[in-house]
C-alpha cells in the first residue's frame, strides 16, 4: 500500500508518457485533467452515456474515443492505462492492459474477489510492470499527519465515519476499502478478519482486530445530510486526533485545525505524479500489490455477509 507520494524520478523521462484513459463517469471526468497534465491521452475509451460523450466532444475532441480497450491499444504503443470504471469491471481490464504490456493505474479497490486481484497482481508481477491502486486518501495531509505521529507513538484504535447522501456501488466497495487502506498505511497491518455487526442497504457497522490488539470500526452510512468523513486515531499514550474532512484537531484543543498550509498539489495530482515516478523509475511498490490481494479477502467477508442466502 501507497505510504505517501513519492514523485522523484532517479532517471527524468526524455519524453512525455503515453496512456489510454478508460471510464468518463463523474469521477473519471475529474481524474482526466490531471492525467492530462503529465501524460499524453492517444485514446479514451467510454461505453456510453450522453453525458460523458458530450464532455468528450466539448472538452477532448482531438482524442479519439472508443467502447472497446482492445480498439484502443491496437491504435499505436501505450505506457500505461487509467481505469476509473465500475468496481467490478476494474480486474478484466487491468488484465488486459497488462497482457498488452502497459503499466496501470485503477481506482480503487482492485477487485472484490481475491482470486481476481491475485490473478491480476500475478500478472503485473509476471509482466514486470506497475500495477497501482488508486487509494487517494493515502496522499491527504490528514493521513500524513497521522501517519508521522504513529512512528514513535503507536496507533491503540482507529474509528472510521462516513455519511454519504447516495452511492453509485456497494457501501463496503466504495467506502470501506479506502477504511482498510488508511489502517494499512498506519498500521502496516492488514485486518486478520472484518466482523459484520450491522448491515443493511444503507448503513454498514464493521468491526476488527489486528495482530497487534490495535482495534479497528468503521461505521457508514447513507443518509441525507452534508458529506462527512472522520478518522478518529487513539494513540498509545491517550492522545487522540481526528481527521475530518479536510481538517485534522486533537480532542484536547479541538478548534484548532493542525494541518497547517494546504498542499500545492492536490491528493488526486499527487497520485497520479507517485504512479509516473514509480513507471520510470523502475521503482515497483510491491506492498501495493500484496495488501490489494488481502483487501479484496476481507471485502468478500463483508459482501458474503451483507448478501442474502
Amino acid at each position: 500500500m501507497v505510504a505517501g507520494p513519492d514523485t522523484s524520478l532517479t532517471c527524468p523521462p526524455a519524453r512525455r508518457p503515453t496512456c489510454v484513459f478508460v471510464g468518463l463517469g463523474s469521477w473519471g471526468r475529474r481524474m482526466v485533467p490531471r492525467v492530462a497534465r503529465v501524460f499524453d491521452i492517444v485514446a479514451m475509451v467510454n461505453k456510453g452515456g450522453s453525458e460523458s460523450t458530450a464532455w468528450h466532444a466539448e472538452r477532448y475532441c482531438e482524442v479519439p474515443l472508443f467502447t472497446n480497450l482492445d480498439h484502443a491499444l491496437s491504435r499505436r504503443p501505450v505506457d500505461a492505462v487509467f481505469i476509473a470504471t465500475p468496481t467490478p469491471t476494474h480486474a478484466a481490464l487491468a488484465c488486459r492492459a497488462l497482457d498488452a504490456g502497459c503499466h496501470v493505474f485503477v481506482e480503487k479497490p482492485l477487485a472484490l474477489a481475491p482470486g481476481e486481484a491475485a490473478r491480476t497482481v500475478s500478472l503485473a508481477e509476471r509482466n514486470g510492470l506497475e500495477l497501482f491502486i488508486g487509494y487517494i486518501y493515502l496522499f491527504h495531509p490528514g493521513f500524513r499527519f497521522l501517519r508521522d505521529l504513529s512512528r514513535t507513538n503507536p496507533i491503540r484504535s482507529l474509528r472510521f465515519e462516513w455519511i454519504r447522501p447516495r452511492l453509485s456501488g456497494s457501501l463496503h466497495g466504495e467506502l470501506l476499502c479506502h477504511d482498510l487502506a488508511v489502517t494499512i498505511g498506519l498500521t502496516d497491518e492488514l485486518p486478520e478478519r472484518i466482523i459484520t455487526l450491522r448491515a443493511s442497504e444503507r448503513s454498514l457497522h464493521c468491526q476488527a482486530y489486528l495482530t497487534s490488539q490495535c482495534s479497528y470500526e468503521s461505521i457508514i452510512e447513507l443518509r441525507d445530510a452534508t458529506k462527512y468523513r472522520s478518522v478518529t486515531a487513539v494513540y498509545d499514550d491517550g492522545a487522540t486526533y481526528v481527521w475530518q474532512n479536510d481538517t485534522v484537531y486533537s480532542l484536547a484543543n479541538p478548534g484548532v485545525d493542525l494541518l497547517g498550509e494546504p498542499d500545492t498539489e492536490d491528493p488526486l495530482s499527487q497520485e497520479i505524479a507517485a504512479f509516473l515516478s514509480a513507471i520510470w523509475s523502475g521503482r515497483r511498490i510491491p506492498a501495493d500489490r500484496r495488501f490489494s490481494v488481502g483487501i479484496a479477502e476481507r471485502l468478500s467477508e463483508v459482501d458474503r455477509s451483507t448478501t442474502p442466502p
